[in-house]
């Protein structure tokens, strides 16, 4: 499995497991459906080149069914949102990558900062494109509830602010570590 997928299934460990985790004091409804549709959409991947292999997908396709008792039309109408959030997700992050690529160019000709060197602030429009990736989750959100409706949207919101929030951390900026190779 990809480091991408470790990080995700470590992201998204249901609290099933018995294990106590330190959660955010208050998941923003972004930053939850953000990581669920990702979740989901990489699941339908999964799905996909699992089955172009000709291996069994029941395990797969009943996942979210049996996690949060959806319904196959639910479930299916779910998988049909994060593909398509996933899609416009991409564009967003295409973008960055070529807004970011443009900064470290002008400002880290040789790949790194002088010793001594203030770092230079990230360009706006990085923080543009974040917002816009934020209201974009809002966006699916609001696809969900109208694909489920009041009464079984509001019992997947419960779900996942039940079983998936408690699994999401928050970190200070600095403590990140870069894991990219170049």
């Amino acid at each position: 499995m990809s480091v991408k997928g470790w990080a995700i299934l470590s992201i998204l460990a249901w609290t099933a497991s018995g294990q106590t985790v330190t959660a955010a004091a208050s998941v923003p409804d972004h930053v939850l459906y953000r990581l669920f549709l990702n979740h989901v959409s990489d699941f339908a991947k999964f799905a996909a080149t699992k089955g172009a292999k000709g291996e069994d997908l029941q395990p797969l396709r009943t996942y979210f069914i049996r996690k949060a008792s959806l319904s196959k039309e639910q479930n299916d109408a779910l998988t049909g949102i994060a593909l398509d959030y996933s899609s416009e997700v991409l564009l967003l992050r295409n973008q960055a990558a070529a807004i970011a690529k443009r900064f470290r160019a002008e400002h880290f000709p040789d790949g790194h900062l002088p010793e001594g060197v203030t770092p230079p602030p990230p360009p706006a429009s990085l923080k543009e494109l974040s917002r816009k990736h934020s209201d974009l989750a809002l966006k699916y959100w609001d696809r969900i509830h109208q694909a489920f409706g009041d009464q079984e949207f509001d019992r997947l919101d419960s779900f996942l602010k039940k079983n998936m929030a408690p699994s999401i951390m928050t970190q200070a900026p600095d403590a990140y570590r870069r894991v990219t190779s170049r």
